[in-house]
């Protein structure tokens, strides 16, 4: 994330409620329309109002019922297609299932810092464990990826990725995460566990992005922020670290 964002998103998490609701939609709002760009380049052609009302109504849900309830995916799923229909032909079923997935994939995966702060077992704590972990991996993949990084991890999906930064980033990743989460978190054993389920995921998240891009054939997801590229660069690690983090919470809690 850029270093300028982080004392403002850090206050937000602080704050919780509402504030936090509220910057969690702006994010989501401005990654969901770089998504809808991206997926134009592929040749598809999004609902887009549909999209930004079915990410409204995540949030929303969420923040009302503080858990991501499984009725939600599927009422939203029936919206969709509910829309497919009613605009039949304009929209074909990949033009609906794309904008589908963008809302789950932005909004649905950024919900749940929200629920990390206020959900069932959530506290300022374990979001800021959350960034911590995030922002952590981001950094060492990127420092050694560029002093140590020769041999490409998968370039059909990102040239720039190495094995090196890979590894390199999941060991400090599961050291940091490990020590922090037991001295300063109060995680216990837990904390071993989801600083290697993070690590992972970061990775992950990182190369999902970088095939979105890839088949755009964009280098980045938008030039919102100067030398960061857009909200999907800075936020891909998070779309799938914020989940891993408050499920396996909950389950091990």
């Amino acid at each position: 994330m850029a270093v300028a964002g982080v004392p403002l998103l850090l206050l937000v998490a602080y704050l919780g409620s509402l504030w936090l609701l509220g910057a969690v939609a702006i994010i989501s709002f401005l990654g969901l329309r770089e998504y809808h760009r991206l997926i134009r380049r592929w040749g598809l052609k999004p609902p887009v109002l549909l999209g930004y009302i079915g990410a409204l109504s995540i949030l929303i849900v969420v923040y009302w019922q503080r858990e991501f309830s499984p009725y939600l995916t599927f009422i939203l799923l029936w919206i969709f297609l509910g829309g497919f229909l009613l605009r039949f032909p304009h929209y074909s079923l990949a033009d609906i299932g794309a904008a589908f997935l963008g809302c789950l994939y932005v909004a649905g995966s950024l919900a749940h810092l929200f629920l990390l702060r206020a959900g069932p077992g959530g506290s300022f704590s374990l979001l800021l464990y959350t960034f911590l972990l995030t922002w952590i991996s981001d950094t060492a993949a990127y420092f050694i990826g560029r002093g140590l990084g020769f041999r490409r991890l998968w370039p059909a999906l990102s040239p720039n990725k190495t094995w090196e930064g890979a590894v390199g980033a999941g060991l400090v990743t599961l050291v940091v995460g490990a020590l922090s989460g037991f001295y300063l978190f109060s995680l216990g054993w837990r904390a071993l566990v989801i600083s290697l389920l993070v690590a992972l995921a970061a990775q992950a998240g990182d190369l999902i992005e970088s095939g979105m891009k890839r088949m755009a054939q964009v280098k980045d997801s938008s030039h919102l922020l100067p030398g960061h590229g857009g909200i999907l660069d800075r936020f891909d690690s998070m779309f799938l670290v914020a989940p891993v983090v408050y499920y396996v919470w909950k389950l091990l809690a």
